[in-house]
């Protein structure tokens, strides 16, 4: 008899999630204060964006310029090797220069998610994710929460909100608008809100 492995149920990231990793995270006394802003910036611009983690290590101080001047920024999918656009609401612009305020007296260049004395160089894509999906499982306490969760919550919300699948697959990224369904997620709520009577 063929020995399958049982799929796990991939999480999202919702509102509700976000705010239980980012009170964790401001009380984690296990990580030293340098790791815990950085995980606090990730989480946001993840929360906000949906965006990739090797798309966050790409962002820089003239980015961050751009999103809180004009509410949006540009930036380069390399999945898909195409420019698209990032929009920010009054209040994800808000959080993100509360958390940022300090880096916009860097340098234009210097990477908004960096190493330790060094605001040039990105940490590693892998070391990143992988660093991040262990903080995340240890906060939420499940192992089906990633990086790529707040990619799908957002996915999610949006198409629960309505929004037209074609422009949450050009705000997300995606080619084939086949991917971006993939991503959508009810929640337990919107499954027992829809389908009991």
């Amino acid at each position: 008899m063929k020995n399958s492995k049982t799929q796990r149920i991939k999480e999202s990231i919702t509102e509700v999630e976000y705010k239980r990793l980012i009170n964790f995270t401001k009380r984690d006394d296990e990580i030293k204060d340098f790791t815990k802003e950085r995980f606090l910036k990730i989480y946001a611009i993840l929360f906000y964006t949906g965006i990739r983690i090797n798309e966050i290590s790409q962002l820089r101080v003239e980015d961050l310029k751009s999103i809180i001047n004009n509410g949006e920024v540009k930036i380069v999918t390399h999945k898909q090797n195409m420019e698209r656009k990032l929009y920010f609401s009054q209040n994800a612009i808000q959080a993100i220069k509360k958390l940022f305020a300090s880096d916009l007296l860097l340098d234009d260049d210097v990477k908004l998610i960096r190493k330790l004395n060094k605001p040039y160089a990105s940490l590693s894509n892998v070391n990143m994710i992988n660093t991040i999906n262990k903080h995340m499982q240890k906060a939420l306490g499940d192992s089906g929460y990633t990086s790529h969760s707040f990619r799908q919550g957002l996915i999610t919300e949006y198409a629960s909100r309505g929004v037209n699948t074609r422009i949450i697959q050009m705000f997300i990224g995606h080619r084939d608008s086949k991917t971006t369904m993939r991503y959508i997620r009810p929640t337990e709520n919107d499954i027992r809100g829809a389908l009991v009577r």
